[in-house]
């Protein structure tokens, strides 16, 4: 009897200890969200709903599956069975595969799907919003910080689609965001060390460590993408700025070692396929034709690449065709009335977007050169605006490398080329911060103060729109995939496993199919282009009885039934023309 006793007051007395513990971590929980402050916790629930649309979105089927994606995807298919380990982008050496691998590792989890192909970039989304909150906060204000994230958690559909697409561009918005908090939280620590003698040449070892995540970003990020060297320069310059008058080695080599380490995916590709070199594959992002601009007709392809790129591409990137869709258009043709409205409203926003990026620019030069010659403004003050500017100009040089790039798509297809220009994002905040300033400060023209309180009403409405809009097309979307699923079943059941088409449905039909169906581009039947993935191509090519898929009454169906060179059997499956050789 005792002994049963005992054991009850033994157990009594394990769960009282169990649960003094968890209500002494419930309390210490609460208490650490209480010294939280209300910004930052409004943020966190932010990110956290911004994350959940996503995840629906993904889940939903949207965005539509396309070639490129695709070609992501077959990477991540060769990575998961381990039959390739690519180091760039099938048929683009000069973009990383980041996405790939990243697939890969969630196919390992979830199963080979679209969903699984695309749910890795959200960690890239988060870390973004992140990190443009800290930015913010540092530079800016903890409320400017939380409307510009509220901002960024809405988006239009052009938006959302580089978001949520493995097309390598997802990633440039963190790796930026990444450098410029980097170097803004390393140079304002700097300057304030710097502020105390007794300081100013004292070494923080833990500071290496960012000093080695800036250099290992920087590095990676290049050879992920080369759009984001300006970024990288842009906050390699801020860094420098602080570290010249201090005489600590250690940072400059840490910084440089980690920078090849970063990089060093490109000097393995170099040593496997000799005759390439790091200047050959970062300038091919930009340079593919040899057209010089500086010659009368390379004048004319600058002055066009000028309008388009104002008038077409940021308003596309920075969420002007929430307000009106024109699609894949020339924009400066002839067109019907509601078309021509279209290019309107879109030709105001690029440039309202514009002017207000070069009006932030000179707002912030303008702040620099005044408080450098006050002797009573704090060097951080004036630090803060150098920072400020370096990201708008960081900006400014990446529309230029639009303007000035000799691809000639960047000049066919305006509208596609907007996804360069994927940064915007990043410096959303230092561009509207002006608006913001003038319509809480009581001090300005009050025709002013509302002109930035309408401006800012404005921009939140196109986005969250943006966001509406992405929503009523998703049963496109869901239909699309039915579609997809249908022509993959129907093709298997004719024994149809090598196909030419466009490059739209090419690779995003073989990830769908698992590469039992594999494709050769050819925009033109009697001419195909191969494929990304050469030795796809090569079989496709190969195979007599490849046969020809195009969507019905799309021009080359139109020239493969008026074809006497060839003779073929036609069929329609599910929206496309099927043509079979007899």
């Amino acid at each position: 009897m005792q002994s049963k006793l005992h054991n009850l007051i033994y157990e009594q007395k394990i769960v009282n200890d169990w649960l003094r513990s968890i209500a002494a971590i419930f309390f210490h929980v609460r208490d650490w969200i209480r010294s939280i402050s209300i910004q930052t916790r409004v943020t966190a629930l932010i990110i956290m709903m911004a994350t959940l649309i996503r995840v629906f979105l993904l889940a939903s089927g949207w965005p539509p599956l396309d070639g490129d994606q695709g070609t992501i995807g077959l990477a991540a298919l060769h990575i998961f069975h381990g039959t390739d380990y690519p180091i760039f982008f099938y048929g683009q050496t000069y973009m990383g595969t980041i996405e790939a691998y990243i697939a890969a590792l969630i196919f390992h989890i979830l199963g080979i799907s679209t969903f699984s192909l695309r749910i890795g970039l959200l960690f890239f989304y988060v870390g973004f919003l992140i990190n443009m909150f800290l930015f913010i906060r540092k530079l800016f204000s903890a409320n400017f910080a939380v409307f510009t994230i509220l901002l960024l958690a809405l988006g239009a559909p052009d938006i959302l689609y580089w978001q949520l697409s493995p097309r390598i561009y997802p990633e440039i918005p963190f790796f930026a965001s990444s450098l410029l908090l980097i170097a803004v939280h390393l140079a304002l620590k700097l300057e304030h060390q710097y502020s105390i003698p007794q300081q100013r040449r004292h070494f923080l070892q833990k500071d290496l460590w960012f000093y080695g995540m800036w250099g290992v970003i920087a590095g990676f990020s290049i050879y992920d993408d080369p759009l984001i060297i300006p970024f990288v320069v842009i906050s390699g310059l801020i860094l420098l700025i602080c570290l010249y008058r201090r005489k600590v080695m250690i940072n400059y080599i840490v910084i440089i070692v980690t920078f090849l380490i970063g990089i060093s995916p490109i000097f393995i590709y170099i040593a496997l396929h000799p005759g390439s070199s790091v200047f050959q594959i970062v300038t091919s992002a930009f340079s593919s034709s040899s057209t010089s601009l500086f010659s009368l007709n390379g004048l004319k392809i600058l002055a066009l690449q000028s309008v388009h790129t104002v008038l077409i591409s940021i308003p596309v990137m920075t969420g002007g065709n929430a307000l009106c869709t024109t699609g894949e258009v020339d924009h400066l043709g002839g067109y019907d009335p509601a078309t021509e409205t279209c290019i309107g409203i879109h030709a105001l926003w690029g440039v309202f977007i514009t002017a207000l990026l070069l009006f932030a620019g000179y707002i912030y030069l303008r702040n620099i050169f005044k408080r450098q010659n006050s002797q009573s403004v704090p060097r951080a003050s004036i630090l803060k605006e150098v920072c400020r500017f370096a990201s708008i100009l960081g900006m400014i040089i990446t529309i230029l490398l639009l303007i000035f790039s000799t691809q000639p798509y960047t000049i066919m297809t305006p509208w596609k080329t907007s996804r360069y220009l994927i940064a915007f994002v990043v410096v959303m905040p230092c561009m509207l911060y002006p608006l913001w300033e003038a319509s809480c400060n009581s001090g300005y023209f009050q025709l002013v103060k509302r002109f930035a309180q309408v401006s800012i009403l404005i921009i939140l409405c196109t986005y969250g729109m943006g966001m509406l809009l992405t929503f009523m097309g998703i049963h496109n979307v869901q239909a699309a995939m039915l579609r997809d699923k249908d022509l993959i079943s129907t093709l298997q059941r004719k024994g149809i496993v090598h196909i030419y088409t466009i490059h739209g449905p090419c690779n995003g039909l073989a990830f769908l199919s698992q590469e039992t169906i594999l494709c050769n581009i050819a925009d033109d039947p009697f001419h195909p282009v191969g494929n990304r993935y050469i030795p796809d191509g090569v079989m496709v090519e190969h195979d007599p009885k490849t046969a020809y898929l195009y969507p019905v009454g799309s021009p080359q169906s139109h020239i493969l039934l008026h074809s006497t060179a060839k003779k073929l059997t036609h069929s329609i499956i599910v929206g496309y023309d099927i043509f079979t050789n007899t």
